[in-house]
C-alpha cells in the first residue's frame, strides 16, 4: 500500500493497511490493516487498529483501542 512513515518504528507492524501517514516515533505502531489514518507526534494513535482516524500531538489517542470510524 501507499503509506508514509517518518520516525523510529512509525507504522512498523503495518502489513496491508493503505493510505496511512505516521510521523513521529511509534506513530501508528499497532496499525496492521487500518487504512486512511493520520498520526502526527510521538506515539500518536499507538494502539490504532481501525480506519479513518487522525491524531495530532505527543501520545495523542494512545490509549484508545478502537476509535470511531468514518
Amino acid at each position: 500500500g501507499q503509506n508514509t512513515a517518518i520516525g523510529y518504528n512509525a507504522l512498523v507492524v503495518n502489513t496491508t493497511g493503505q493510505a496511512n501517514s505516521a510521523i513521529g516515533a511509534y506513530a501508528l505502531w499497532s496499525n496492521v490493516t487500518g487504512q486512511r489514518n493520520t498520526a502526527v507526534g510521538d506515539s500518536a494513535l499507538y494502539l490504532n487498529t481501525v480506519n479513518s482516524n487522525s491524531a495530532f500531538g505527543f501520545n495523542a489517542s494512545v490509549t484508545f483501542l478502537r476509535l470511531t470510524n468514518s
